[in-house]
């Protein structure tokens, strides 16, 4: 259970603040304690407003629905607090998600931005444990070093400046990721064709965004991608997350 209080709460507090959202609330019972109904509206009528319970078949299920029901509800100066029942949850070890990326990683940020906002229960979940570019200037890198991400730039050039092979590239990715231990590979704006050797051993943990809804310009890349949807005239169009396979 949650308690949602009044702003400046226990000290000094002002009463007759609108609550919305009570009604979206899901899996949770909604209990009124400071509250009143005044022209029409559910208005704050004390210092403890109301309180959330979550229902669910496991204590952390039930924790879970109670947070996503009181993150529903609002009211000017609502506050509560954000470490109910932690220390009575077994601990989670984080997925480990290591990011490959050649552009401006705007999807990067899209996740840091969902992990990091506030309510989110998802910075004990899930860790960006580095970013990998095959660009050096790539706006990825920039972007995971202003979030304190460790960020390598891996270059496809030998000591004599030729470019190594697919395969040798992708030992040398396997190396700078090696330190962080990842879960997972997810591939932003990724502007290389990874090897089958790399595609096996992450077989089912290496993971693309693709700027269409494949197989639609499968071959295509970023803005090519959207230009083609334009000139095609299609009436819907979107991004498909999915499985890296051999097979290209």
């Amino acid at each position: 259970t949650i308690v949602a209080a009044s702003g400046g709460y226990p000290k000094k507090y002002v009463k007759g603040k609108v609550i919305t959202g009570t009604e979206d609330v899901k899996n949770a019972v909604v209990f009124h304690a400071g509250t009143k109904v005044e022209d029409g509206n559910l208005k704050t009528n004390g210092g403890r407003v109301l309180a959330v319970t979550g229902l669910g078949n496991s204590l952390r299920e039930a924790l879970g629905n109670a947070y996503s029901g009181i993150d529903k509800i609002s009211f000017e100066g609502m506050q509560y607090r954000r470490d109910i029942a932690h220390r009575a949850l077994p601990p989670q070890r984080q997925l480990r998600v290591a990011v490959l990326g050649s552009t401006r990683g705007t999807d990067l940020q899209a996740i840091i931005d969902k992990i990091h906002e506030p309510g989110s229960k998802d910075p004990s979940k899930i860790d960006v444990c580095c970013v990998v570019s095959n660009r050096s200037k790539a706006g990825i890198l920039e972007r995971a070093k202003k979030y304190s991400i460790p960020a390598h730039f891996v270059s496809c050039k030998d000591e004599e400046g030729k470019t190594v092979s697919r395969e040798q590239y992708d030992e040398r990715v396997e190396e700078a990721l090696k330190p962080y231990k990842p879960d997972l590979i997810l591939l932003i704006g990724y502007m290389r064709i990874v090897s089958g050797a790399f595609c096996k051993r992450w077989e089912r943990r290496l993971l693309n965004v693709h700027p269409s809804l494949l197989p639609k310009y499968a071959g295509g890349m970023d803005g090519d991608v959207h230009e083609a949807v334009i000139k095609a005239g299609d009436k819907e169009t979107g991004c498909t997350v999915h499985m890296v396979e051999e097979k290209v």
